[in-house]
C-alpha cells in the first residue's frame, strides 16, 4: 500500500485538539465537551455533531476520532482524488485539513499523491524536529502491487 500526506501536525496541535474549546467545558464531562479538530472544524461531542464553515460535515465516535468525508482543499495543495468518496475516521483533523500545522518552516514538497506515489517529502529552511505525538493524516494512493 501507498500513502500521501494529507496534512501533519505538532503533537502541541495535537494536544490542543483534545481539549475543550470553552474555559467552561472543563466542568462538563468530557462527552459532552466542544472541540477544534486541526484546520479548524468543530466537534460538538454532546450531539455527536462535527461542523465545518459548510455545515455538518460528520459523527463524533468518542474518544478523539471523528468519522468525516474529506472536503478538497485545492488553495491548500488537497485537490481530491480517490479516498474524498467516502467517510473514514480522521482522529484529531478536519474534513478540510491540508498542509502542515505548528511548523512554519516546514512546507511538503511532494505530498505523495501524485507521482512518484507514496514518496513523501518534506522540505524546510531550517533544521527541524519532528516529534513523537504529532499527527500525520495520510491517504491510501495505491494498492500493493501484485
Amino acid at each position: 500500500m501507498k500513502t500521501g500526506l494529507l496534512a501533519l501536525a505538532t503533537m502541541d496541535n495535537v494536544h490542543h485538539a483534545q481539549l475543550p474549546i470553552s474555559a467552561n467545558s472543563d466542568r462538563n464531562p468530557v462527552s459532552q465537551w466542544a472541540t477544534r479538530q486541526v484546520g479548524g472544524d468543530v466537534v460538538r461531542r454532546g450531539k455527536r455533531k462535527v461542523i465545518s464553515p459548510h455545515g455538518v460535515t460528520g459523527t463524533w465516535l468518542q474518544g478523539s476520532s471523528v468519522l468525516i468525508k474529506l472536503t478538497p482543499n485545492p488553495d491548500s495543495g488537497c485537490s481530491g482524488g480517490a479516498g474524498y468518496d467516502r467517510e473514514q475516521a480522521v482522529w484529531i483533523f478536519s474534513s478540510a485539513a491540508c498542509g502542515v500545522y505548528g511548523l512554519s518552516k516546514v512546507k511538503i514538497a511532494n505530498s505523495g499523491t501524485i507521482p512518484p506515489l507514496g514518496e513523501i517529502v518534506l522540505t524546510s529552511t531550517k533544521k527541524v524536529d519532528i516529534r513523537g505525538g504529532s499527527g500525520w493524516l495520510l491517504i491510501v494512493v495505491a494498492a500493493p502491487s501484485e
